[in-house]
């Protein structure tokens, strides 16, 4: 099954920092269909909102304009949102 989320209806709701790059809040029931892309070509071209890695990547990417120059070895506070 595949998942898009809607990412046009985002509210801010608070900043948190991490290390690796990035971050994402899920829902524990879902994690079982949960897209490693472990044997995927890296492309983020249309998977922003998808219940991927490489989705959670490029919605990271899509919604935060200063981090396409992002360097994963730096911490950076991300948004942290939801669609409420």
């Amino acid at each position: 099954m595949s998942y898009k989320i809607d990412t046009n209806d985002l509210i801010e709701i608070g900043y948190f920092l991490v290390d690796s790059g990035q971050a994402m809040v899920g829902d524990p029931r879902y994690l079982d269909e949960w897209d490693a892309n472990k044997n995927d070509e890296w492309n983020l071209e249309g998977k922003a909102g998808d219940y991927s890695y490489q989705g959670a990547s490029a919605t990271t990417v899509a919604n935060s304009p200063s981090l396409s120059t992002f360097s994963a070895s730096k911490s950076v506070a991300l948004t942290l949102a939801s669609g409420l």
